[in-house]
C-alpha cells in the first residue's frame, strides 16, 4: 500500500472540497465492529488492523490515528511513523473526544466525513465545534479505491429450541401499534428475526438493514441466498435495498406510524438523513441503545445453547494446550502453529465459524492485547508466557470467547508466577462479586482491578464486555467509566490483564452470566458458563487468600467433572 499516494489523494480531494480536514471511519455502512480489511477506509489510511480506531487527516500534517489501550503497542507496531502519528488514548477520555479536542486545538474550521460510515452521534458532536460536509455516497470509497465487501452465504432460520423465543412474540413485546424501529445494527436484526448468515468473517449474522413493526419486519437488503423455509415466514418481508425509499413511504402511508424509533449511537448519519425525508423529522426519535436490553437479556434456551457451546469450545482450547505443551517436550513449537492447531480444534468440535480472529502469542508478543500475527519465526522458549484468545459459533450461532495464559515450554520465573497469580486474584474476586440488581458495571471494574492496582499493576482496557449473537454485544460492560445497569440474564465476560512490555503478558477470560443469589434475597451474583481450568505451575497459592482458594478449588472442581482442568 503506497500511504504517499493515498495521503497525496486525500489532500486533492480536502483542496478540492475547501476542507481543513478529513475524518475517516472504521465502520462499514451498517456501523460494524469487525469490518473485514477490504471494506475498512481507516485500513486503506494507515495500515492498522485492530477493530476500532479513528482517522483525522489533516492538511498538511501527519494523518492521526487514535487508539485505545488494547492498541498501543500493535498501532506503533503497524503503522509508518513517517506518515502516522498514533494519539494513545487512555480511560480518561474516549477516542471521539479526543479526536473532537484535536479538531479543536487544530483550529479546523470545515471538516470532511463519510456519512454513511459515520455515527449520527459523531456528525452531530462535529456540528457542535466546527462545519461539517458530509459525504454519503461512495465518494471517500472511490477515492481510496476500497474494493469493498459481499457474501454469497445462505441465510437460514434458527428453530425455536435454538432459538427459545419466536419473532412474532419478540416484536409483540417490543414494538407498540402505529410505532416502528429502523434497525442497523446487524446483530439487533438476526437476533429479532431469528436468522444467522455469518456474512462478515467471525460474525453470525447477515448483511441488511430492517424497519420493524408489531407484526411484520421489512428487510432491505442486496441480492441474498436465503434457505427456502424462511419464505414460509410472514412476518418476514424481504426486499432489494435499491427500493427503501419507495417500501418506507408505503410504510409510512399504510400504517398511520406515529413514529419510527433509532438509536443515535448505531445509525448511520445519512441513513437518520434518509428517514427523516420520509417520515418527517418529528416521527423520527432516538431510542437509546435500541432494542440491545432485550436482545441482551438472554432467554432459559440462550443460556442452555451457549454453556454447550462453551464445552465444546473449552474441550477445544484444551486440546490445544495439552498437545502443545506435550509437543514443547521433543520439539520446537511456533505462534503459527497454535494459531493453526486452535483455529482446526475448533472446526473438529463443530464450530461454523470463529467469532474472532485467535490470538497466538508467545514471549513479549503476549504483551499486545489484540495481538493478530502469529508467525512461524516465533518460536516458544522456556520461561515465556503463550497467550491464546479464541472463541467460536456453534449450531445457535452465539459466541464463545476465552483467554488463557500458560508456560508450555515449562521453567516459570518468579515474576510469571506472580503476575499470573494477581491476575487469577482479580478474576476470582469478580467473579465472586455479590451485588443488587442495577449496579453499575464500574463498581465491578473496581473490584477486579483492586489486586492489581494494590501490587503496582493496571490494564488498559475495560474488565467486561457482553457476549451474544457479537462476541462484543452491549448492554454488559465493566468498565472505570461504565453506567450500564448489571440485571439478571446478561451474559458477559470478567477478563483482566497484567502486560508487560518486552517480557509478556497475561490475561484470563472467563465468561458468566447474572443470576439471582441463591441465599440471598434482592441479590445478584455472577454463574460461570465457562469451565476451562487455570495452570496450578503458575499460581502462587500462598498469595491467595482463604476466600480466593475455596473460590478456586469450587471451580476447579467443576472443570474437573467436565474433564477440562489441569491439576
Amino acid at each position: 500500500m503506497n500511504l504517499n499516494a493515498v495521503f497525496d489523494k486525500c489532500t486533492v480531494f480536502m483542496d478540492r472540497n475547501g476542507l481543513d480536514a478529513l475524518y475517516i471511519s472504521s465502520f462499514d455502512e451498517n456501523i460494524s465492529e469487525y469490518v473485514p480489511m477490504s471494506d475498512c477506509h481507516r485500513f486503506y489510511v494507515t495500515e492498522f488492523t485492530g477493530s476500532v480506531a479513528e482517522v483525522l487527516i489533516i492538511k498538511n500534517k501527519k494523518i492521526r490515528l487514535y487508539v485505545d489501550g488494547r492498541y498501543y503497542l500493535q498501532a506503533d507496531k503497524e503503522t509508518n511513523p513517517d506518515y502516522i502519528d498514533v494519539i494513545k488514548c487512555n480511560f480518561e477520555m474516549s477516542l471521539e473526544e479526543v479526536l473532537k479536542k484535536d479538531v479543536q486545538k487544530f483550529n479546523i474550521k470545515k471538516i470532511g466525513l463519510e456519512g454513511n460510515r459515520c455515527t449520527h452521534l459523531l456528525e452531530e458532536s462535529f456540528k457542535a465545534i466546527t462545519e461539517v460536509i458530509a459525504f454519503d455516497q461512495n465518494e471517500i470509497k472511490s477515492l481510496l479505491e476500497s474494493k469493498g465487501f459481499k457474501s454469497q452465504k445462505i441465510v437460514h432460520s434458527l428453530p425455536l429450541e435454538l432459538s427459545g423465543e419466536t419473532t412474532k412474540s419478540k416484536l409483540n413485546r417490543i414494538i407498540k401499534e402505529n410505532e416502528a424501529i429502523f434497525l442497523q445494527e446487524l446483530d439487533s436484526i438476526s437476533w429479532l428475526t431469528n436468522l444467522r448468515g455469518y456474512h462478515h468473517p467471525y460474525n453470525s449474522t447477515f448483511i441488511a438493514i430492517a424497519i420493524c413493526l408489531e407484526k411484520k419486519i421489512h428487510i432491505f437488503t442486496d441480492e441474498i441466498n436465503l434457505e427456502e423455509s424462511i419464505n414460509e415466514r410472514t412476518e418476514l418481508c424481504f426486499h432489494s435495498i435499491r427500493d427503501f425509499n419507495i417500501i418506507a413511504k408505503g410504510i409510512l402511508k399504510n400504517h398511520n406510524l406515529n413514529c419510527i424509533y433509532y438509536d443515535k449511537l448505531k445509525i448511520s448519519a445519512a441513513h437518520l438523513r434518509t428517514l427523516q425525508k420520509i417520515f418527517g423529522s418529528s416521527k423520527c426519535l432516538n431510542l437509546e441503545k435500541g432494542i440491545l436490553p432485550f436482545q441482551a437479556i438472554k432467554n432459559k434456551i440462550e443460556v442452555a445453547q451457549m454453556k454447550k457451546s462453551f464445552d465444546k469450545s473449552s474441550n477445544a482450547i484444551y486440546s490445544t494446550i495439552k498437545t502443545i505443551t506435550e509437543k514443547c517436550l521433543t520439539e520446537e513449537v511456533s505462534e503459527k502453529y497454535l494459531y493453526d492447531l486452535t483455529n482446526e480444534n475448533y472446526k473438529k468440535e463443530g464450530a461454523k465459524s470463529l467469532s474472532f480472529n485467535t490470538i497466538a502469542a508467545f514471549g513479549e508478543n503476549s504483551a499486545l492485547v489484540h495481538f493478530g500475527n502469529s508467525s512461524e519465526k516465533k518460536i516458544i522458549q522456556e520461561s515465556e508466557f503463550a497467550l491464546l484468545d479464541s472463541g467460536g459459533f456453534y449450531d445457535a450461532g452465539l459466541a464463545t470467547d476465552c483467554t488463557r495464559t500458560f508456560a508450555p515450554k515449562g521453567n516459570p520465573t518468579p515474576k510469571m508466577k506472580e503476575i499470573y497469580t494477581l491476575v487469577l486474584k482479580s478474576l476470582l474476586s469478580a467473579q465472586a462479586a455479590v451485588f443488587k440488581s442495577g449496579i453499575l458495571g464500574s463498581h465491578i471494574d473496581k473490584i477486579a482491578r483492586k489486586p492489581l492496582i494494590e501490587s503496582g499493576y493496571n490494564y488498559l482496557h475495560g474488565t467486561g464486555h457482553g457476549v451474544g449473537i457479537n462476541v462484543h454485544e452491549g448492554h454488559y460492560s465493566l468498565r472505570p467509566e461504565s453506567t450500564t445497569p448489571l440485571v439478571e440474564g446478561l451474559v458477559g465476560s470478567i477478563e483482566p490483564g497484567i502486560y508487560i512490555e518486552g517480557h509478556g503478558g497475561v490475561r484470563l477470560e472467563n465468561i458468566v452470566t447474572v443470576v439471582k443469589h441463591p441465599f440471598l434475597p434482592g441479590m445478584l451474583r455472577f454463574e460461570p458458563i465457562l469451565f476451562l481450568g487455570f495452570m496450578p505451575e503458575l499460581i502462587h497459592l500462598n498469595m491467595l487468600s482463604p476466600e480466593e482458594n475455596i473460590w478456586l478449588n469450587q471451580y476447579e472442581d467443576e472443570c474437573t467433572k467436565r474433564g477440562f482442568s489441569f491439576r
